[in-house]
């Protein structure tokens, strides 16, 4: 066991409900351990993000401005403690006030997305390279990620892959309206909604069901195909029911090596709803054949041929409660960060 003190920062409020659990499960490795929440889903940025043109650039500017306040209010206390954070923006923060290093640091969840702006990439690179001076390592959600950034940061003993896990709380009434039986889809990072709509055009009217995404109606074309309904006012706290009310979660992906997908489709697999996604290494990671449905990346007509699959009941799915329960729970994932220290 070590003296030294764990600080836990976490991106669930709900986790404190669970705080003895995890003390119990990291007893054996840290003596004390601290808990720190971060939570963004305030009023103002579920606001602001439903705007045209300026909401995503708004949304990040709020996103940055509290994971700032969050990390020196952390710092203050963080000397001589080991800080695991489960919240990358804060980990960048803090990574650039450690510096002289008077703490450990892991930060979970890395994610760099190329961007358009190549001076905002740039400056963003920079940024981030800085504040990776001050972290012991860096857990990333997709295997092929750590030979990328490592070769992108020139940094090769700081990335570790580490298989996602969550515990979902999302289950709050949705006070919208759904069908009794529907397909559904939803997220916003590294979706191909282009490739979804197109097949859903594509699948054969007898026994079509309705299809529902919630995700931002900006990312959705407005000559959308007849059948498919947009959920704007689906949020956090309720995404999981309406997920679980679904007949099936659908997942079209970009086909990129970076981690996607993976927080939507194991919460499926907690609720044992089946699960349409493309091949990519980042769900290959987390699934088999044997767990989902595959469909070849960017190829509508093969999508549409396995939601027909689905419909007919050519193929029937599994049962992944299971699986989620011993692989990609919270806890599940804590241990396997832990030991690697």
């Amino acid at each position: 066991m070590k003296e030294k003190t764990l600080v836990l920062v976490l991106d669930r409020n709900e986790y404190r409900e669970k705080e003895k659990e995890i003390r119990n499960q990291l007893g054996e490795l840290y003596k004390n351990i601290e808990f720190f929440y971060t939570t963004y889903e305030t009023r103002l940025i579920r606001r602001v993000r439903q705007w045209k043109f300026v909401g995503k650039a708004l949304q990040h500017i709020l996103y940055w401005g509290l994971s700032y306040k969050f990390a020196r209010k952390i710092y203050k206390s963080a000397a001589n403690k080991d800080v695991l954070c489960i919240n990358p923006i804060v980990a960048i923060f803090l990574g650039i006030k450690n510096k002289q290093r008077k703490f450990g640091l892991t930060m979970c969840g890395f994610l760099f997305e190329p961007k358009n702006n190549k001076v905002y990439y740039n400056l963003r690179k920079k940024f981030t390279q800085k504040a990776m001076e001050g972290m012991d390592k860096i857990v990333v959600y997709g295997s092929k990620e750590v030979e990328y950034y490592s070769r992108l940061f020139n940094r090769s003993n700081k990335f570790v892959f580490v298989p996602f896990g969550m515990d979902y709380f999302e289950n709050q009434e949705y006070k919208g309206k759904v069908p009794e039986k529907y397909l559904f889809s939803g997220g916003g990072s590294n979706r191909d909604y282009h490739t979804l709509l197109e097949a859903y055009k594509r699948v054969e009217k007898e026994n079509k069901l309705p299809l529902y995404i919630a995700t931002n109606p900006l990312l959705i074309p407005e000559d959308r195909p007849e059948g498919v309904t947009i959920l704007s006012d689906v949020v956090v706290e309720n995404f999981g029911t309406v997920l679980g009310n679904s007949e099936c979660l659908i997942l079209s992906l970009k086909d990129t090596i970076l981690s996607a997908g993976h927080m939507v489709m194991l919460q499926a697999l907690a609720q044992d709803i089946p699960v349409i996604v493309n091949r990519i290494h980042a769900v290959e990671d987390y699934v088999t054949d044997k767990d989902v449905l595959f469909f070849k990346s960017g190829d509508p007509g093969d999508l549409a041929e396995k939601i027909e699959m689905f419909l007919s009941k050519q193929w029937i799915p599994e049962k992944t409660r299971e699986l989620y329960e011993k692989e990609y729970t919270f806890s599940a994932m804590l241990k396997r960060i832990i030991s690697l220290k």
